[in-house]
């Protein structure tokens, strides 16, 4: 009988042993690893970006800033489409803009919504700046060194990592965000004595595919501008999705475009 008691207390100690360790969270470096690879396998993908931003600059009133970015993406062979909707000073100011890469040629419109062949002056963001963007692999990359740092759940069907911080260490990643979301229009190339007073980054990855759903980016910044002449304060928060992996098969170029445009690739144009 003994014998018997003493078998199930230790079935019994071993049974809720291996559920611990069976409901046990992966690391989250592991987690963003295996994210990593998951979007190395990635050819295509739809990202939406939505940035709310409140700027002060040189001691005025604040402006509130909205912008909105869609866009198709496919790697290889690489074309792009994507929309963009900026409203400034709560819609005091409206601004759209579209942007096609196909073939390797860029078609956009310019401030007076013609199509233009061979540049992407004043859209924004430009090309070079969407193409980092759309690196979804660097904002992994730049969270996996910093994976000490990451605090992680489970909620539903997601990994939920969240990092949170200020100064410093956050440099690259705020300069990276700058060119996006451009307070006053200033790029970080013209932005000096950066500060981060704080920055949270959270991305949600789904557990099946391992692939980012979304991200969450909220920041808290000072800088200045106009060669140290005048300050700027903004509080950011960026949302971005992604959808559609593999899915984008094409990206085609209208008619319409493709016959009526400035052409600034020729002698003539």
């Amino acid at each position: 009988m003994k014998k018997l008691l003493f078998l199930f207390i230790c079935t019994f100690t071993l049974s809720i042993v291996a559920t611990a360790c069976s409901h046990n969270s992966e690391a989250p470096k592991d987690v963003v690893s295996a994210s990593i690879k998951a979007m190395e396998e990635v050819n295509s993908f739809r990202s939406v970006i939505e940035v709310r931003q409140d700027t002060i600059y040189a001691e005025t009133s604040p402006s509130k800033d909205r912008t909105t970015i869609k866009m198709d993406y496919i790697k290889e062979p690489e074309a792009l489409y994507q929309t963009t909707h900026i409203s400034i000073g709560d819609g005091y100011q409206n601004f759209k803009g579209e942007l096609y890469l196909v073939e390797g040629d860029v078609y956009s419109t310019d401030v007076l919504s013609r199509w233009t062949k061979g540049s992407d002056a004043g859209v924004h963001p430009s090309l070079e700046t969407t193409r980092k963007h759309l690196n979804v692999l660097y904002e992994l990359k730049w969270l996996q060194s910093h994976s000490d740092k990451i605090q992680m759940e489970e909620k539903d069907e997601q990994y939920v990592l969240t990092l949170s911080g200020s100064g410093d260490p956050f440099k690259s990643i705020t300069e990276y965000l700058l060119d996006l979301t451009r307070p006053a229009l200033y790029s970080s190339q013209f932005v000096d004595n950066l500060v981060t007073n704080s920055l949270t980054y959270k991305v949600f990855i789904d557990k099946e595919s391992l692939r980012p759903e979304s991200t969450i980016i909220t920041t808290d910044l000072e800088m200045s501008v106009d060669e140290g002449h005048n300050s700027i304060e903004t509080i950011q928060t960026i949302k971005q999705s992604y959808s559609n992996f593999n899915e984008v098969e094409s990206i085609v170029l209208p008619d319409e475009v493709r016959e009526n445009h400035i052409d600034h690739t020729s002698s003539e144009g």
